[in-house]
Formats: C-alpha cells, sequence, structure tokens
C-alpha cells in the first residue's frame, strides 16, 4: 500500500493528474480505515510499529484532514475553475 499512496501523492503535485489523484486518494483513505481500525485496536504493527490505539488516534484524524485537503484543494478547485470556463 505504501507505493500506490506514494504514487498517488505525486501525482497530486502533477496538475494533469491531481483530480483523479485525489479522487484515488480519497478511496484509499476511505477503503484502508477499517484496516488501520482493526490494527490498532489488536496491536497489529503496520509500517514497523506497535503502537496500537494509539496510531489510530493520530491516524484517523489524519486521514479525515487529508480527505478534506483532497477534496477542498483538489476536487472542489478543479470543479470551479472548470466552471468558471
Amino acid at each position: 500500500t505504501g507505493l500506490l499512496e506514494l504514487v498517488i501523492g505525486i501525482a497530486l503535485f502533477i496538475p494533469r493528474y491531481q483530480l483523479i489523484a485525489a479522487k484515488l486518494a480519497i478511496v484509499v483513505f476511505v477503503v484502508f480505515f477499517p484496516a488501520n481500525i482493526y490494527a490498532a485496536l489488536n496491536s497489529i504493527g503496520l509500517g514497523g510499529h506497535q503502537l496500537g490505539p494509539a496510531y489510530l488516534a493520530i491516524r484517523g484524524p489524519l486521514q479525515l484532514i487529508l480527505i478534506a485537503w483532497a477534496y477542498f484543494l483538489c476536487i472542489k478547485g478543479h470543479v470551479k475553475k472548470f466552471n468558471q470556463h
């Protein structure tokens, strides 16, 4: 999943791919969230750590921020630019 997240992250900086990358980022954050909850509650190490619920306390709000960022800066901004033309 790290490679997928890296590719999406890089695509967010390339104007040609921003819209699709933002949509994919939101899908990935939503789809992976249950796995993050499961891993945190069952102390399954992800990314080389064993933080358990502390991981979820950090990762959960971070994912919400990243979803909002992808939407407001990439998707909503793209729609706004499109409607101006």
